[in-house]
């Protein structure tokens, strides 16, 4: 799948849900490069990074992003 058609979906995803993770365009859309679709989306859509402190499976302390979606920007 192109960045292009992956930068569609995370749209798409982020115009329905308002909000994704790493670790939820991996598992939907196959993709490692969420950070440089966001940044690609920002060109025209208002995108908030939210970092979350969360703890992994083997109790260590792990930060991420969660993308929160706000529209389009009027140019």
């Amino acid at each position: 799948m192109s960045l292009e058609s992956k930068k569609f979906k995370v749209l798409s995803h982020l115009k329905d849900n308002k909000r994704i993770t790493p670790k939820e365009a991996y598992n939907k859309f196959g993709t490692m490069r969420l950070s440089a679709i966001i940044h690609r989306l920002r060109e025209e859509h208002e995108i908030v990074t939210h970092i979350v402190e969360d703890t992994d499976k083997f109790g260590n302390t792990v930060r991420y992003a969660d993308y929160e979606y706000k529209g389009e920007i009027n140019l």
